[in-house]
Order: C-alpha cells, then sequence, then structure tokens
C-alpha cells in the first residue's frame, strides 16, 4: 500500500501520525507543509520514503527512520526546522541531497558505516557536528573523495596532502 502524493500536503492541524504496517511506500510530498505535525510513527513495513515527503513539516521534533529504508530521498526533510534528532539505521547506503536542509535545530546525526554516498548538501544549514565529513562549498570541493575511502585516519591523510578545507570526523 502507498500514502499517494501530496495526500496530506498543507494539512495544517495533522499533530501526529501513525502508519500502519500495510503502508510500504510514502509517496512525494505527502506530508509536505504539514507545519504543526509534531509525532510520526513510521513502521518497518516502509520501504521507500519518496522526495520531500516531510518537507517543512516545522513542529517534527524527532524521526526514527525504518530498518527496510536503503535511501533517505532528496528534500525528504528539508526544513523540519525543530529537527533535533533523527535516527538512520544500517540499512541506508545513500542519502540524496537536501535531505536535512534547513533543519536548523539538528545538532547531530550518527550516519551509519552502510551510507556509500550522500549529497553534497544533505545535511546543509544545520548544527551538525559530527557529520563524517564536513566540508567547504567551494567550487571543485567533492565530498565523494572523502567517502570513498572507508579507513578514518586514511581520509584524513588524504584531505591533508590535497589541502582541501574538510574535517573527517567519523
Amino acid at each position: 500500500t502507498k500514502i499517494g502524493n501530496g495526500v496530506f500536503d498543507n494539512s495544517t492541524n495533522l499533530k501526529s501520525i501513525t502508519i500502519p504496517n500495510s503502508v510500504t511506500t510514502i509517496g512525494e510530498e505527502s506530508f509536505y507543509r504539514c507545519t504543526g505535525l509534531k509525532s510520526i510513527t513510521l513502521p518497518n513495513s516502509i520501504k521507500e520514503i519518496n522526495k520531500y515527503a516531510f518537507a517543512n513539516c516545522h513542529d517534527l521534533t524527532s524521526i526514527t527512520i525504518p530498518n527496510n529504508i536503503t535511501n533517505i530521498n532528496e528534500g525528504t526533510f528539508l526544513g523540519c526546522k525543530n529537527l533535533i534528532s533523527i535516527t538512520i539505521p544500517d540499512s541506508v547506503i545513500s542519502i540524496d541531497a537536501n535531505a536535512f536542509w534547513e533543519c536548523e535545530r539538528l545538532k547531530s546525526i550518527k550516519i551509519p558505516n552502510s551510507v556509500r554516498s550522500k549529497g553534497e548538501t544533505a545535511v546543509m544549514y544545520t548544527k551538525v557536528e559530527n557529520d563524517k565529513c564536513v566540508y567547504c562549498w567551494r567550487s571543485g570541493h567533492r565530498p565523494e573523495k572523502c567517502w570513498k575511502v572507508r579507513d578514518r585516519n586514511l581520509r584524513k591523510d588524504i584531505l591533508y596532502e590535497q589541502k582541501r578545507c574538510f574535517k573527517c570526523l567519523g
């Protein structure tokens, strides 16, 4: 079963959602601009959360990504200004651009070692300090060079040699 694209778009009075186990997919912009939404319970039956599904849910404070999700799509939590914590399971292998863009209160995010690719702007305009690779936004500075190297100390050495303003933390 799928929650359709834009089904709850701009439902500002929606405060809490518990998605049933029968749902496997959340469509694009399904809960877009649900500015009053404070809590979402996502079952492990969810296999796909499409682009901008929870974008601009301003009152959302925390989320646990289900264990079957392999990709956090573009803009999924964009503009969730009060999002403080997020739990990402080891099943996730990629985080697309703008996934957590402008999640202004998000201070920490544990990105599991399973993540092989991350969009350059995935956590831009947040307060995340423990991201695996923190990098400036200058032209030509690509985080992929860092992510392909699994050993943290080797990443640091490579980036130091390249005189990049990257800082690998995890």
